[in-house]
């Protein structure tokens, strides 16, 4: 669907690991603490860290890769698909982010709307599913064929007009994806199904299709 009737409906959630940020937008956190993605298997795993995919992670059919957007994290969304997700947003912003390069883009009334490339582990989704029973896990749709996870440990993101998802692009990479609504938005529509929509952005890009 079309992007347009988001308005200001988007924010980021930037951690994907087992961290938690103080950041703050108009006086509202934009970082929720996710569910933690370990380094290494939780206690009692019968899987070891490095097997991939595992615990009921999805393969990823056709790898995706992400080393010119790590190098220049704000250049994986275009000017045009940040107008069209914020409205009028403000200057891309790279953060003091300990797990991975990323950027995040704010727009009117507290809305964001980021990406991370997390560098804490090489086990991708397995080491979301791993976990998943820690806090809110849901499997979205996929988003053309690559498998995309919502995840946090604040409960379900309806609750909060935020979301962040994990979007698989390899057996072993994920790009981190976070919303959150502005506050006219809350309740309007699920912060996850935003997430569908920049994930889709975000993979039309890694393939090069603009």
């Amino acid at each position: 669907m079309r992007l347009a009737a988001l308005g200001s409906a988007l924010v980021l959630a930037f951690v994907v690991a087992a961290c938690s940020g103080n950041g703050t937008a108009n006086g509202r956190a934009t970082t929720p603490q996710p569910v933690p993605v370990p380094s290494e298997p939780s206690p009692g795993s019968s899987e070891g860290g490095d097997q991939v995919p595992g615990h009921g992670a999805p393969s990823v059919a056709s790898p995706l890769d992400t080393s010119r957007f790590e190098a220049a994290p704000c250049s994986v969304l275009t000017k045009p698909q940040v107008s069209e997700l914020l409205g009028s947003p403000d200057t891309p912003s790279k953060p003091d982010n300990v797990v991975g390069p990323g950027c995040a883009w704010d727009g009117p009334g507290s809305a964001q709307v980021g990406i991370t490339f997390p560098k804490v582990n090489n086990l991708g989704l397995t080491a979301i599913y791993r976990d998943r029973n820690r806090g809110f896990f849901k499997e979205l749709p996929p988003v053309d064929g690559y498998p995309l996870v919502a995840y946090s440990a604040e409960g379900n993101p309806a609750d909060s007009g935020r979301c962040q998802a994990a979007l698989g692009v390899s057996d072993r990479t994920i790009v981190d994806i976070g919303v959150f609504q502005s506050e006219k938005n809350l309740g309007k529509k699920d912060p996850c199904e935003s997430v569908q929509d920049v994930a889709a952005m975000v993979v039309a890009n890694l393939k090069g299709v603009r």
